[in-house]
């Protein structure tokens, strides 16, 4: 049964939906939304990647745009227990900081390090999660001088329950760009490379095209580094022994662009602060289809085995051969090609290549390893 709250938070986000253009236009307007309920003085609003839960994209009110990136280092380095990692891992969607020290910030690290040097107070976060993943991160921020400097238990009430209803557009936002055909990637790749400070040294002219890209997307001056970038960087830094790491990008209009981050030179893992004097590679691209299948597959939640059926369906291969094919029987054939045509959202095997070929230009693929 929906409460009136609940009630509320939908009818406001299905009219801000309905109005949005794009997934910013949507976010801004749910954060002007909220201000008539919840009182902060600054946000960062974040769209993630489900699978590795990293930035695709931001919008940061000015007031921590100057902070952002030790926000960023501290949420990769695990400062503490207010982590997205740990909250996503813990089944906790909203937490605030106050309550999570006990009342007493000034011995919490993230406060004393971070919020308190910045003129902040108290920080309240939301896991936008919607079926079992995560789409993005809310964060609002309470300062000092404000009249009220700590959030209170009726502000994470009112963001418990707009977890479910913006995750479940920003999912939309995010499927929405899959379901744009994906074009075969340009030849030429987008280059960058990042100081261990995550400074620009050199960008070629595909890179700063990207890159400007990038920045439109979150609305950001050319002087400012993406929060996908940002990301990227942050997290290689935060871990030595990770040595690259890659991420889908969706974006309006444009499909889907792969980042892949990567030191210039192996870092040294027997020097804690080796990764720091380390620069980074960036290279940027139009995501092609034979990229895209696989990770959209992982997105809809398909399992090894549905994956493999996939792949025999776009062969056209029948029940029988794939039976025969994957050694199982055709009723476990029926059952498993029950579980993919729901995941996906499609009601048949025709349908399903319809979608898969027409709508995202499905070629030859690349089949997985046996099980």
């Amino acid at each position: 049964m929906k409460t009136p709250a609940s009630s509320y938070w939908r009818s406001i986000s299905n009219a801000c939906h309905r109005q949005a253009q794009d997934a910013a236009s949507y976010r801004l307007a749910m954060l002007e939304a909220m201000r008539k309920q919840i009182e902060f003085d600054a946000y960062c609003f974040t769209l993630t990647d489900p699978l590795t839960l990293l930035s695709t994209g931001a919008l940061t009110a000015p007031a921590i745009e100057h902070m952002h990136d030790k926000l960023l280092a501290a949420e990769y380095a695990k400062l503490d227990q207010l982590s997205y990692e740990e909250m996503v891992r813990n089944n906790r969607y909203v937490i605030r900081l106050n309550e999570a020290a006990g009342g007493k910030p000034q011995l919490n690290q993230r406060y004393t390090e971070l919020l308190e040097p910045g003129g902040f107070s108290d920080e309240l976060r939301a896991a936008l999660f919607y079926e079992g993943q995560c789409w993005g991160f809310l964060t609002l921020f309470k300062c000092k001088t404000a009249a009220q400097p700590i959030f209170t238990e009726t502000d994470e009430h009112q963001l418990e329950w707009l977890v479910p209803i913006m995750g479940e557009v920003l999912k939309q936002y995010y499927y929405d760009r899959a379901a744009l055909s994906v074009q075969t990637a340009e030849s030429e790749q987008g280059f960058l490379l990042l100081s261990g400070q995550l400074q620009v040294l050199y960008c070629n002219e595909r890179g700063k095209k990207l890159l400007r890209l990038l920045q439109q997307a979150e609305q950001l001056m050319e002087q400012q580094l993406p929060k996908p970038l940002q990301a990227l960087g942050s997290k290689l830094l935060a871990d030595h022994r990770l040595q690259q790491h890659s991420l889908f990008i969706p974006l309006q209009n444009e499909g889907f662009m792969t980042i892949k981050a990567a030191y210039l030179q192996p870092a040294d893992a027997s020097y804690p602060h080796a990764a720091a004097q380390q620069q980074i590679v960036v290279t940027m691209q139009s995501a092609s289809p034979a990229s895209m299948l696989p990770y959209l597959m992982q997105l809809y939640g398909l399992t090894p085995r549905e994956q493999q059926m996939v792949y025999e369906l776009l062969k056209g291969s029948s029940n029988k051969q794939i039976a025969s094919q994957l050694a199982i029987s055709g009723h476990t054939v029926q059952d498993h090609l029950k579980a993919i045509f729901a995941k996906i959202e499609v009601n048949s095997r025709s349908e399903l290549i319809w979608k898969l070929h027409t709508r995202f230009s499905a070629v030859e693929w690349s089949e997985p390893e046996p099980l």
